[in-house]
């Protein structure tokens, strides 16, 4: 009797065993291919976040005294708008009759500016700042857009539009190669001449000026960061375009220095609507802490070009002998999102993890019988 139970009580410890020993490896296995996907983040992705995001200062100057009903309107419409918007606030005492409102960038540059009578001019200024044609068609389509090509069309150029549109077809044919699935549109958003001047607070926090006599192009991307300079007249190239464009798709930690990628901006309004669109999008929530904590700590790593070691050079790239030429199907639609690239490793991890699990339960199940 005493042998039948010492012989049940051994079956059961080596079935909990191998039940507690499958399990861990199974965890592991599991932990390991979900950080080998969730951690990892495209330069793109981290424009998401607010993470040195660049902010614009609106400096109301005025007679404290004697309009103190206009500073508190002030201060309360500008507080609404900086709670979702890339903006900050002050006023400045001055002697001089006039209200002014200013709006100066990091650089000290002013941006915008306008005299205000009442509180219907404030309203108008901050309307006007932040949501002009440009920016609404972009919070519209914030959820479902790669990127933004953002042409300032100065005359009907079709040289221009012609190579926008082959780096845009191109991007399409190399984009399942870049580090991380694409899945989203590259939008190009033309602005016409006669538009520019509704997009002078956008033109001028890029550097452009709403009076200027050529075409330029700006790509913008996460939460209406400028990866680089604009492209004007002549630099307005597929190969400068594309370039942009993959850079966006390349891995967080590829070596490149990311800060001066990402600090640059225009004044944009970022609702929670866009909030949810883009995490829905992205998979993940860039406001989250622990997601900022980890981007942080990406963004904190020094530069392997700094550090003496090989960096990630793109302006390198030989784009034709890497990726082959530009497709001449004119019918070709470049906002078109590619197939879905398919991940190796993973599913090898997983298939390694099952055929161990067989394994196992093969070899406990010969010992048990031939115990």
């Amino acid at each position: 009797m005493f042998d039948i139970l010492d012989k049940l009580r051994t079956d059961l410890t080596d079935q909990r065993f191998f039940l507690k020993t499958s399990g861990i490896i199974s965890i592991i296995l599991f932990v390991t291919v979900m950080n080998g996907n969730a951690c990892r983040y495209t330069i793109r992705d981290i424009g998401f976040s607010p993470l040195d995001l660049e902010y614009f200062v609106l400096v109301l100057e005025t007679d404290t005294a004697n309009n103190q009903k206009l500073v508190k309107e002030f201060s309360n419409l500008a507080y609404a708008y900086s709670i979702d918007a890339n903006i900050r606030y002050k006023v400045f005492p001055t002697m001089k009759k006039n209200t002014v409102l200013y709006c100066y960038d990091k650089d000290n540059r002013i941006i915008d500016q306008e005299q205000i009578r009442s509180f219907a001019d404030l309203q108008r200024f901050m309307k006007n700042f932040l949501f002009s044609p440009l920016r609404r068609q972009m919070a519209e389509q914030m959820g479902q857009t790669f990127a933004f090509v953002i042409y300032f069309a100065e005359s009907k150029n079709l040289h221009d539009e012609n190579e926008i549109d082959k780096a845009l077809r191109q991007f399409v044919k190399i984009s399942p190669g870049l580090d991380k699935e694409i899945t989203e549109r590259v939008r190009k958003i033309v602005v016409p001449r006669d538009g520019w001047q509704k997009e002078k607070v956008v033109l001028r926090s890029l550097g452009l000026s709403p009076e200027a006599r050529e075409s330029a192009v700006a790509i913008l991307y996460g939460r209406a960061r400028m990866l680089a300079e604009p492209l004007a007249g002549k630099e307005i190239t597929r190969e400068n375009i594309l370039r942009q464009l993959v850079i966006l798709g390349t891995d967080c930690e590829c070596g490149m220095d990311l800060r001066p990628l990402i600090k640059e901006a225009i004044p944009f309004n970022w609702d929670s609507h866009i909030r949810q669109e883009v995490s829905d999008m992205l998979g993940f929530d860039v406001d989250n802490p622990m997601i900022l904590s980890e981007m942080a700590g990406i963004l904190s790593k020094e530069s392997e070009e700094i550090t003496g070691q090989p960096s990630f050079v793109p302006q390198t790239f030989d784009l034709d002998r890497e990726f082959g030429p530009v497709s001449r199907d004119e019918t070709a639609n470049f906002d078109e999102a590619p197939e879905r690239a398919v991940y190796f490793y993973p599913v090898v991890i997983v298939t390694v993890m099952l055929i161990l699990m067989v394994a196992g339960t093969v070899v406990f199940l010969y010992l048990r019988k031939n115990r």
